[in-house]
C-alpha cells in the first residue's frame, strides 16, 4: 500500500506526528514546514525538533515515514532566516 501511494505522489512525503497522525507535506519540506503544517500557532513558536526522537535542526529535511515532534516557546517568534521550502508555509511568516 505504501508504495502504491508514493507511485500516486510522488512529489509529496507523509510523515506522523507523536501521536500517530499522518501528515502529507511536498517534496523537500523542513521541520518548520511541518509545525506550520500542524498549525500557524505552532509554527511561529516553534523553536526546535526531533525526528525519530533525535534532536534535529529546524531546517532538517523530511522524509516519508519519520515521526517528528516540535518543541514551542511561547516567547518564540517566526526567524527570518528560515528557508522554508513550501510556498503555503511561507505566506504564514511573510
Amino acid at each position: 500500500m505504501e508504495r502504491i501511494k508514493l507511485d500516486l505522489y510522488p512529489d509529496k512525503i507523509y510523515v506522523f506526528s507523536p501521536d500517530g497522525d499522518i501528515y502529507r507535506l511536498p517534496n523537500n519540506s523542513t521541520c518548520v514546514d511541518f509545525a506550520y503544517a500542524i498549525h500557524t500557532d505552532i509554527g511561529n513558536s516553534c523553536i526546535g525538533a526531533k525526528i525519530d526522537r533525535s534532536q534535529v535542526p529546524l531546517r532538517t529535511v523530511l522524509e516519508s515515514g519519520q515521526t517528528v515532534q516540535i518543541m514551542t516557546s511561547r516567547y518564540s517568534s517566526p526567524d527570518p532566516s528560515w528557508l522554508l521550502s513550501s510556498p503555503p508555509q511561507r505566506r504564514d511568516i511573510i
